[in-house]
């Protein structure tokens, strides 16, 4: 029980951590969940966001949001680091670059996006990767 509390803690400050190092403006329309598909011939991903519930309804509701992918997408990890981290705290959180092959199905994300005429598409996603466990 223990571990899945700390797990929770944990997921959570990554998440902060994400939203915090993301550059974008404080107004940018942002989506955090899981992706649940990737399809390169498209360039899209599917993102799926567990919210607040409707009034009157009990439980969470599950939304979808089928995300463009672009060339120009800016996509990153936060992880924590396995040692000292370049500030000197060890177990610090640290952003890396990866490439958009790195983005696979059940990975955790942030995406900052933009309306394109009712298409979102991504202007940056940051992996979230609590664990620091590599990212490849």
């Amino acid at each position: 029980m223990r571990l899945a509390s700390g797990l929770g803690v944990s997921l959570a400050a990554a998440l902060a951590v994400a939203v915090a190092v993301s550059g974008a403006a404080a107004d940018a329309d942002r989506r955090s969940g899981t992706i649940v598909a990737v399809d390169p011939a498209t360039s899209t991903l599917v993102v799926e966001e567990i919210g607040p519930g409707r009034a009157g309804q009990a439980g969470n509701e599950i939304a979808r949001h089928r995300v463009t992918v672009e060339p120009s997408t800016t996509v990153t990890v936060v992880s924590r680091t396995p040692g000292s981290a370049p500030d000197g705290w060890p177990g610090s959180f640290v952003e890396m670059r990866l490439g958009r092959e790195a983005l696979k199905q059940g990975a955790f994300v942030t995406v900052t996006l933009r309306r394109d005429q009712g298409q979102l598409t991504a202007e940056q996603v940051t992996v979230v990767n609590p664990g620091g466990f590599e990212v490849r």
